[in-house]
């Protein structure tokens, strides 16, 4: 009976399945006066949650259906109108018309699409004198350490207005900026002594206010439509390591990639060599106060072959070899979608993918290749040092990763194996190289260039380290 009970549920769950619309947003391209929507069903206007906002200098229709969006939020820019296109919730698919003025608007329906365009004709004429494009918070999320707040268009670090003032009790922390709360007052507590609100100061300010027992050091971090305030060093992650006493024995040499003649990837003004080296250097001093003896393959800008790498990191007994890399696309059609954060450790390449990315790093150093015998390459890859390496590569992947995406949305490369040559002379050790982002991607790039984005890079790789050599004592 048992038996049959359980055919019947699979049977029916099939069934279920069968008739369930799962309905996905396959592309999005722009068309006269608005955009069309490839869809993998077809859709009709009952299924659209329509609604309104309207005030003295702004409009915004919204519709709302179910679906999944295949891609990220875009933005289509059409002068006076702006027409967006983003995943709301892990359910939902909004679409947004904003412009100052109310306009008439169309949706229209086709076997598997959709377009939602805007009549040019009905848009009022206005005064010419300039107006500012409103922002508007669609959505806050508690941190372990502050707030996230997802916004309709970009804003910048320099517009936050902050002040601090101390009470007979503790601390507090004022930001205000020019935008407009959707979603009403919220008050979050991050510990039983610190608590965090944001609330409508007036009708075109927000305000994030924090309180505190102890003395607040602000974190403020604008980027992609995001802005996140909290408490820095509040919940870092500091506690999954050993004592920094434990550390002082333990030799970690860091190798920020290129220098000198060799500029590395290159995005108009922006160097990969430059990036590196500020990492690289952010990623030394957070070792530091962890207790780590550091020493650097280079601290500015000039050329080191390869056999001075890992010679430097062999002369002095390391106990680990970290290069820093950052990583581009092939051509300027992949760059727009080519993004994300990757530790490769070495091995023979297993992937297309693998080889193609060592071999552009592989470039500077072909001259030196030759200075390696096939011996020295063999006892690079013992059993020992691929599997400590692959650990290393694990952890500081995971601990980076969740240390972005506490701010940022970043793509998860993973862990990978690939034939480096700079990783090949580190003998009796865990090495492996970290490709830190794409400098060819237009949103990446920025970030990879932004100090805050630099400084989680930093203390993300350094907990990694950390959190290997806790867990291979």
């Amino acid at each position: 009976m048992a038996k049959i009970y359980k055919l019947l549920f699979l049977f029916l769950f099939c069934i279920s399945l069968a008739y369930s619309k799962n309905l996905f947003v396959l592309d999005t391209k722009k068309i006269e006066n608005g955009i069309s929507l490839r869809l993998s069903e077809s859709i009709n206007k009952k299924e659209l949650k329509i609604s309104e906002l309207k005030d003295k200098d702004s409009y915004r229709k919204i519709i709302d259906f179910e679906a999944t969006l295949e891609g990220i939020r875009t933005n289509y820019d059409f002068g006076d109108v702006k027409i967006s296109i983003a995943q709301f919730n892990p359910k939902i698919t909004r679409l947004v018309l904003n412009t100052a003025k109310e306009i008439e608007s169309k949706i229209s329906f086709d076997t598997k699409s959709l377009s939602f365009t805007f009549e040019k004709s009905s848009i009022k004429k206005t005064s010419t004198k300039k107006t500012e494009s409103k922002i508007y918070i669609t959505r806050v999320f508690k941190e372990a350490n502050g707030l996230k707040m997802s916004l309709n268009a970009d804003i910048d670090e320099k517009d936050l207005q902050e002040f601090s003032m101390k009470y007979k009790n503790g601390y507090r922390s004022i930001i205000n900026f020019k935008a407009i709360l959707d979603t009403g007052r919220k008050e979050v507590s991050l510990d039983k002594d610190t608590k965090i609100t944001i609330l409508q100061y007036t009708p075109s300010i927000a305000r994030v206010v924090v309180s505190s027992d102890k003395k607040i050091n602000l974190e403020k971090i604008a980027d992609d439509k995001e802005l996140f305030i909290g408490i820095k060093g509040f919940d870092d992650g500091k506690d999954i390591s050993p004592s920094t006493k434990s550390q002082n024995n333990k030799i970690v040499v860091i190798d920020a990639g290129h220098g000198g003649k060799d500029g590395g990837a290159v995005n108009g003004k922006l160097l990969e060599k430059d990036i590196v080296l500020s990492i690289a250097l952010k990623i030394g001093n957070e070792l530091k106060k962890k207790g780590y003896k550091i020493y650097y393959t280079r601290s500015n800008d000039r050329f080191i072959n390869l056999r001075d790498r890992t010679k430097i990191a062999n002369d002095k007994k390391a106990n680990m070899f970290i290069s820093i890399h950052a990583n581009a696309a092939p051509n300027k059609k992949a760059a727009s979608s080519m993004q994300g954060f990757e530790t490769f450790f070495l091995s023979p390449a297993r992937s297309e993918r693998s080889k193609e990315i060592a071999e552009k790093e592989n470039q500077s150093d072909l001259e030196e290749a030759n200075y390696f015998s096939k011996q020295n390459f063999l006892h690079s890859l013992s059993r020992e040092k691929i599997i400590a390496s692959n650990r290393l590569a694990i952890d500081i992947q995971r601990h980076t990763l969740s240390l972005l995406s506490k701010r940022y949305k970043v793509n998860d490369g993973g862990v990978r194996e690939a034939p480096f040559w700079v990783l090949v002379g580190a003998q009796d050790m865990p090495a492996v190289l970290v490709e830190v982002g794409y400098i060819t991607h237009p949103s990446e790039s920025k970030r990879l260039a932004s100090k805050s984005y630099q400084d989680l890079l930093a203390q993300g790789i350094a907990n990694g380290i950390q959190s290997y050599f806790y867990n291979n004592r």
